[in-house]
């Protein structure tokens, strides 16, 4: 599904930038419902469905689970890289927010939507 700023969506190929659609649910369903699935970070309601969406943050790294091993790129972002020394953890993850004070003791990554600001996430990083 591609971006844009309206809830016409079209079939695209799942790349960086766009939505994957996880479930189609009745027009009825409790919000709820989405974020069962923990991958679920964007839900549209038409009057016939409930779409309920994963926004593909560049490199996917938006995307991590907590746990997940990154490494840092040169300009502050990070890349999924395998769990050695000198990579990074992601210790928390804050949908909703591009606060890297979030993060506290930890080093902050911090992704943003080109439209919307709900869609920015905060991966809190911890040096294996």
């Amino acid at each position: 599904m591609s971006t844009g700023e309206s809830h016409d969506f079209a079939l695209a190929d799942c790349a960086d930038g766009t939505y994957e659609l996880l479930r189609r649910l009745p027009a009825a369903a409790e919000s709820e419902a989405c974020w069962v699935d923990e991958r679920a970070n964007w839900l549209v309601r038409s009057p016939d469905s409930t779409l309920c969406l994963r926004y593909r943050y560049p490199h996917g790294t938006g995307n991590l689970a907590v746990g997940a091993c990154v490494v840092l790129t040169s300009k502050n972002g990070a890349i999924p890289s395998d769990c050695e020394p000198g990579s990074f953890t992601v210790s928390a993850k804050h949908y909703g927010t591009v606060d890297g004070d979030k993060c506290g003791k930890d080093t902050p990554s911090v992704h943003t939507h080109p439209t919307r600001t709900e869609l920015g996430v905060v991966l809190c990083l911890r040096r294996i």
